[in-house]
């Protein structure tokens, strides 16, 4: 968040505390938004019942995949970024994959 700054966050959180307020702790975000790749939505299907629908995606690295949808503008031939789910990252379980919004920020550069 500081442009630069290359200190962990452990020896920082106690500088804080010790220098200014109490710091309570450290919550590390964006893990996950290292393994971010962009995937190609290629086929679209709705899901009944639901405003969800099924995409099937072509996510280079990730291999092609099926995955549900929750966005509102998720057609055929657009760019979404893709992410695998925190639940299968260490599994030999289903490949399946989430969208993250953070990932479409980053990947927009905003």
């Amino acid at each position: 968040m500081v442009p630069g700054l290359t200190a962990p966050a452990g020896p920082l959180e106690r500088l804080i505390t010790m220098k200014t307020a109490e710091c309570e702790g450290i919550e590390e975000t964006g893990a996950l938004l290292g393994e971010a790749c962009a995937a190609r939505v290629e086929a679209v299907e709705p899901i009944a019942g639901s405003h969800n629908v099924k995409a099937v995606v072509d996510a280079g690295a990730l291999g092609r995949k099926t995955v549900v949808c929750g966005a509102p503008n998720c057609r055929g031939s657009i760019m979404k970024p893709a992410a695998p789910p925190r639940s299968m990252e260490k599994s030999n379980g289903p490949q399946n994959m989430r969208t993250a919004r953070e990932a479409c920020r980053r990947a927009r550069g905003t």
